[in-house]
C-alpha cells in the first residue's frame, strides 16, 4: 500500500481509521492529516502501545486497502476533460430513471 495515496485521500481514509481505532478522537484524526508518523504517535498515546506495535497495526490496516488502491489507481487516469462528461452522463441517467413512465 502506498502511504502517499492515504495521505492524498485522507478525508476518505479518516473515516476508515475511525472505524478501526474507535478511541481516536475527531480532533486527533484531523491533526493526523494523513501523516503516518502522527497516526503512529496517536495510536501509541491513545492505546498505550509501543511504536513497533503501532507500526504493525498501521501496516495491517494498510493491507486491507491494497485491492481498493489498485482499482482506484486505474481510475485516476481519467483526465479533467472526461470527468465533467462522465458526471453529466451520470446525471442524465439518474434523471431518466426518476421520471415517471408515460
Amino acid at each position: 500500500m502506498r502511504w502517499d495515496l492515504i495521505q492524498l485521500r485522507w478525508a476518505q481514509y479518516r473515516i476508515m481509521a475511525k472505524r478501526r481505532w474507535l478511541a481516536l478522537t475527531d480532533d486527533q484524526l484531523t491533526e493526523i492529516c494523513g501523516l503516518k508518523d502522527c497516526l503512529a504517535t496517536s495510536l501509541q498515546s491513545t492505546y498505550g502501545i509501543s511504536r513497533e506495535v503501532a507500526d504493525l497495526e498501521i501496516e495491517a490496516w494498510c493491507a486491507t486497502f491494497d485491492d481498493l488502491n489498485t482499482i482506484a489507481d486505474d481510475h485516476l487516469e481519467l483526465t479533467e476533460a472526461t470527468l465533467p462528461a462522465a458526471s453529466l452522463q451520470h446525471s442524465l441517467e439518474q434523471r431518466r430513471r426518476s421520471e415517471p413512465r408515460r
